[in-house]
């Protein structure tokens, strides 16, 4: 059997983790990004019912947990297509400046 604090210690593991994995469903297609947000969630639900949680502890926490995980792909998202358009504003740039050629 598990104790609280090994029971603790791992729900504050899979928190810590949700960076990593935001990184990963970020970086997965469009067209299949729901399936692994599922993925996810049947993840920690199921690593939460191992640890002996009830339904209803069980439910919340996923739950709250996938919203953290959702906000966090999304903020990915962003980062990356604000990078994108950070590099091309600066080859527009280079490019009126005469530094460099874009196509």
């Amino acid at each position: 059997m598990v104790s609280n604090l090994e029971m603790e210690e791992m729900l504050e593991a899979a928190i810590a983790g949700i960076p990593r994995v935001a990184q990963a469903i970020a970086a997965v297609p469009a067209k299949q990004r729901a399936r692994a947000l599922k993925a996810a969630e049947q993840s920690y639900l199921q690593a939460v019912q191992d640890l002996g949680y009830g339904e209803a502890a069980t439910q919340k926490w996923v739950s709250a947990v996938m919203f953290g995980l959702r906000m966090k792909v999304e903020e990915e998202r962003l980062a990356e297509r604000m990078g994108l358009k950070t590099l091309y504003e600066d080859l527009q740039r280079a490019s009126v400046h005469g530094r460099t050629r874009v196509a």
